[in-house]
């Protein structure tokens, strides 16, 4: 445990090299000592190590041992299953990358309802997020924008609904968005913020409108300047600004 800990800390401090030592140690632990569970989490953190070193066929090999490996623990497996499904659409597979994410789907909702503690459900959630987040980068990429409005709307609505711990409506995907324009005589933005790259739907009552947004950090940069111009009582459009 001390050792997959250290390696998931070097990991988010981006120090890969180190991540692969401290978790090739603790699967030798976990082996040695017969602790499936903490071994499938390890090969699931070595599969995003190896991902992020950009080794693709290092990856899948042990998004798949994850898979493979029986335990009652379904957070691992479906992990497994969004990691292989970015590997799939990276290599512009598109239809072994949508079944991934069917089956990451499938098993999401199960690996939830096993935790009961919020101090576990809450770093659950901002791995649902990310999820999410890179499937609406993939639904984009096929063209298939409104799809992914709907991906978007529906993981805000999930993700709220847990914060406020199982309250509060998830829409489904036959909402009509054009017509909710309408009705309300009103244009609709919805914003999808992302570290990479963002996005901006316009609704109106004639149709859906994608707009591409820069990453999270451009993004903050230029909403810290433009609150920084009307804090200082001037006029954001009488300013050379974008």
């Amino acid at each position: 445990d001390i050792q997959a800990a250290r390696a998931a800390l070097a990991f988010e401090r981006g120090n890969y090299s180190e991540a692969t030592f401290r978790a090739e140690e603790a699967l030798r632990i976990q082996a040695a000592h017969q602790l499936p569970t903490e071994r499938q989490r390890t090969l699931l953190l070595l599969g995003e190590i190896w991902e992020r070193r950009e080794e693709w066929s290092q990856a899948a090999r042990f998004y798949n041992q994850v898979i493979g490996l029986s335990t009652a623990e379904s957070d691992p497996v479906w992990g497994a299953y969004a990691g292989l499904a970015r590997l799939h659409a990276r290599a512009h597979r598109p239809a072994e990358a949508e079944a991934a994410y069917r089956q990451a789907f499938a098993l999401m909702d199960r690996s939830l309802a096993q935790l009961q503690e919020p101090e576990h459900q809450l770093p659950f959630i901002a791995k649902m997020a990310r999820f999410y987040g890179n499937y609406v980068d993939f639904l984009i990429a096929q063209g298939r924008t409104i799809e992914a409005l709907h991906v978007a709307d529906e993981s805000r609505a999930r993700l709220l609904r847990e914060r406020l711990r199982g309250t509060g409506f998830v829409p489904d995907r036959t909402i009509d968005y054009p017509r909710l324009a309408r009705n309300s005589n009103a244009l609709l933005l919805f914003y999808a913020i992302a570290p990479e790259r963002s996005f901006l739907w316009a609704i109106t009552a004639d149709g859906i409108s994608l707009i591409p947004l820069p990453g999270e950090k451009k993004m903050s940069a230029l909403v810290a300047a433009h609150q920084r111009l009307i804090l200082n009582s001037r006029d954001p459009l009488d300013e050379a600004t974008p």
